[in-house]
């Protein structure tokens, strides 16, 4: 039977079934031909404000909308539009292993496997989507996992030894992901106003291409200081250099926050973040303030863990219940001890931590395998490269990090690599391009 792994973030569902993986934001766009979904009903969503929904999945239920269409009377309706593309897209798999944010309720649980009901697939399991990232991360006592979605974030306070059991988790609206991109997008029309007397929000167009510059932007600035932004609009094309800092001033109140919030909970030995917190300018002086050994989890981590898992998820068919606990994976990393924390060297010295690739930032631990697939670049470290690269016809690259990991270096070249800085000890801030992608190498604490 053919198992599909979705994670189920409105800010990126993640759905990964064999060789595809899918990563689609939860927006849907009501017109009057059906229902459109994803990076699709995104590209439209300020352009057409009042056919654009994205509360869906954070509201799951069965209330009626305020404009009903023959196609959709109420949320549930436009969730259920978004899994029959995914299912489609995925290429029809037979079941589905969710991993549902910790905050999820019952109620909401029973919707989805309402939804599921109706679908030609069926659920084959239900998974606290923190306690599987946490799975697969090799952090041992008190935990705590941080997510965003993009109305609410969500904190998971965990116990790892040998099995990962959610203690508890809470959410926090105001920390919610649309907050932050919301505050900088004011941040930069303010910007374009005081330079220009241009407001790209005043207009639906303006703010629509605004928005869809904004992720790919703010994840670049994480690892420079400044960079360009440029707006096209009747009066011509306007451009403007935004620092990292301006952003950080702008959302400064809400990392701080978060800082008290973390405060409040009980101790931790580790924190864990999602990849969704990790590339956000400013996450990095929250983890100095926690002052708590911090990992960077991929973007991957919980649909990996589920399919890791799938034997000890589907034991019991019979049941289907929410799991939220899970072994440890047997080659999970251990992190260091709370004891020894891991040291930090200056910016000249760094070693990338990360590969940073379309608003994603993926870990690098011993080994990274980057492919080129269907017109883009695929990154895995869960295969040995022999695996990878013994395949006919495949073309990419490998890092590779020595095994006191003082240093990271590219390996396994099919064809030439494009890097800004010495192939053979690669630094922080260091740009690869392969086949016109560009991958860049950041630090994640």
């Amino acid at each position: 039977m053919s198992t599909a792994f979705i994670e189920l973030n409105d800010s990126g569902i993640l759905c990964r079934h064999g060789d595809v993986t899918i990563v689609t934001p939860g927006c849907a766009l009501l017109t009057k031909k059906g229902i459109i979904t994803g990076e699709q009903a995104l590209q439209q969503a300020w352009l057409l404000p009042q056919q654009a929904y994205n509360q869906y999945w954070h509201q799951l239920n069965l209330s009626p909308l305020a404009a009903t269409s023959k196609y959709a009377r109420h949320h549930a309706d436009l969730a259920y539009a978004q899994l029959q593309a995914l299912y489609e897209s995925a290429g029809r798999p037979e079941e589905v292993v969710f991993a549902v944010p910790g905050n999820v309720s019952n109620d909401q649980l029973s919707v989805l496997l309402g939804l599921v009901k109706a679908s030609a697939f069926t659920a084959a399991g239900l998974v606290d989507a923190g306690v599987a990232a946490a799975s697969l991360a090799g952090a041992t006592g008190r935990v705590l996992h941080v997510d965003m979605q993009m109305h609410t974030a969500v904190v998971t306070e965990l116990d790892c030894s040998d099995m990962v059991a959610r203690r508890r988790a809470s959410q926090y609206p105001e920390l919610a992901l649309k907050g932050f991109f919301d505050i900088w997008a004011g941040h930069i029309a303010n910007r374009f106003i005081e330079e220009y007397r241009y407001d790209p929000l005043h207009t639906a167009a303006g703010e629509q291409q605004l928005r869809d510059l904004l992720p790919d932007f703010v994840a670049k600035l994480v690892a420079q200081p400044e960079l360009e932004i440029e707006l096209t609009a009747n009066r011509g094309n306007f451009r403007l250099n935004i620092l990292r800092s301006e952003l950080l001033a702008a959302s400064h109140a809400r990392w701080q926050h978060l800082i008290e919030t973390m405060g409040r909970l009980p101790a931790a030995d580790v924190l864990l973040l999602s990849h969704r917190v990790a590339v956000l300018p400013g996450v990095d002086d929250v983890a100095q303030a926690i002052a708590l050994p911090t990992v960077a989890l991929s973007a991957e981590a919980a649909v990996a863990a589920c399919q890791r898992h799938l034997s000890y998820i589907v034991d019991d068919r019979t049941s289907l219940g929410f799991i939220t606990a899970l072994p440890v994976a047997s080659d999970a990393a251990a992190l260091p001890s709370v004891a020894s924390p891991p040291t930090v060297g200056s910016a000249l010295e760094a070693v990338p931590t990360h590969v940073l690739y379309d608003n994603t930032a993926y870990p690098v631990a011993s080994v990274l395998a980057v492919m080129w697939r269907d017109g883009a670049l695929q990154m895995t470290g869960d295969q040995p490269l022999s695996a990878v690269f013994g395949r006919e016809g495949v073309a990419g690259f490998a890092l590779r990090r020595n095994a006191d990991s003082t240093s990271l270096y590219i390996e396994r070249e099919t064809e030439a690599v494009q890097c800004s800085g010495n192939a053979k000890c690669l630094k922080v801030g260091d740009t690869l391009v392969f086949r016109g992608q560009s991958v860049t190498l950041i630090e994640v604490h």
